[in-house]
């Protein structure tokens, strides 16, 4: 698990590394899903803040999952 503190309004780009021969699955706050192995979060606000998750899963249909708590203050 990490935790990443931003300012409200930055950017954060996360960019996990793995294998390139799975698939990716995010999930966040506020419904956020995403299917790519990058995500980047533009002009954050707090409502963003929280718990995102992605899972990866190999060619070999093993998974993986990791927690990444992303927090926007002023």
């Amino acid at each position: 698990r990490a935790s990443i503190s931003i300012y409200t309004r930055d950017t954060v780009v996360v960019s996990p590394t793995a294998g390139t021969d799975g698939s990716w699955v995010w999930s966040g706050p506020n419904d956020f899903t995403a299917t790519s192995r990058e995500i980047s979060l533009s002009n954050i606000q707090p409502i963003q803040s929280g718990n995102y998750v992605v899972t990866y899963t190999n060619s070999n249909s093993c998974s993986s999952s990791y927690t990444i708590n992303i927090a926007a203050t002023n």
